[in-house]
C-alpha cells in the first residue's frame, strides 16, 4: 500500500484533497510512503506539507527507524553546492522537531547528526535572503541553534531576524528558536 500511495503522491500530491486522502491512507504506511518519496528522485517541492504531515505520523508511531532512513536519504540529497531545495528544509525541520518526541533512537540521531551541518550551513544563509519567501525564511530559522558547533553563530543570524525589516513568520520563528 506504502508503494501505492507514493505513486499517487508523486502525481496528484499536489492537489491538497488528494494530499489529505494520502494522509488520511498513509498511518500504517507513512514510513514505506517517506523512503519511496525520498528514494524517488524527483522534486518533491510541492509535497512540502505532506512530507511534513507524514513525518509527524511516523513519529506519532514511533517509527524512529524509518523516519532515521528517510534522513539519511535527505541528507544524501542535498547538494554539494548547498543550494538546498525548500521542501528538503521544511522536511529537515519537521525531523528535528519530532526527534525530541521519540525515544532515544542511535541511527535516527545519527543520520541528522550527519546532515546537520550542510543544513545548518544553508539555513543561515536562507533565513537572512530577504529575497528569500517568507515561509522559507521561517523554515529556515526552525533549523538554526541545533548544532552546537555553530551556536554562536546561529544565535547571531537568529537575532539579528528580529529587525522589523523581516517578515513576521521569520521574526517569530527566530524568537521561537532564541
Amino acid at each position: 500500500a506504502g508503494a501505492a500511495l507514493a505513486r499517487i503522491a508523486l502525481k496528484d500530491g499536489a492537489n491538497s484533497d488528494m494530499a489529505i486522502a494520502i494522509a488520511s491512507s498513509a498511518v500504517p504506511h507513512a514510513g514505506e510512503l517517506l523512503d519511496r518519496l525520498a528514494g524517488s528522485e524527483q522534486d518533491l517541492e510541492t509535497l512540502t506539507s505532506l512530507l511534513r504531515t507524514l513525518i509527524s505520523t511516523a513519529a506519532a508511531n514511533g517509527k524512529a527507524d524509518a523516519l532515521a532512513n528517510f534522513a539519511s536519504k535527505l541528507a544524501k540529497s542535498f547538494p554539494a553546492n548547498q543550494n538546498i531545495a525548500a521542501w528538503q528544509i521544511g522536511a529537515f525541520a519537521q525531523l528535528l522537531d519530532e526527534q525530541g518526541k521519540l525515544p532515544a533512537n542511535e541511527a535516527l540521531a545519527n543520520s541528522i547528526r550527519s546532515a546537520l551541518p550542510a543544513i545548518s550551513k544553508a539555513a543561515r544563509q536562507i533565513a537572512s535572503d530577504a529575497t528569500k519567501s517568507a515561509e522559507l525564511r521561517a523554515n529556515a530559522a526552525r533549523l538554526l541553534g541545533r548544532d552546537d558547533n555553530l551556536a554562536a553563530e546561529d544565535a547571531a543570524a537568529l537575532a539579528s531576524m528580529l529587525q522589523s525589516q523581516h517578515p513576521e513568520p521569520a521574526r517569530k520563528a527566530a524568537l521561537e528558536r532564541l
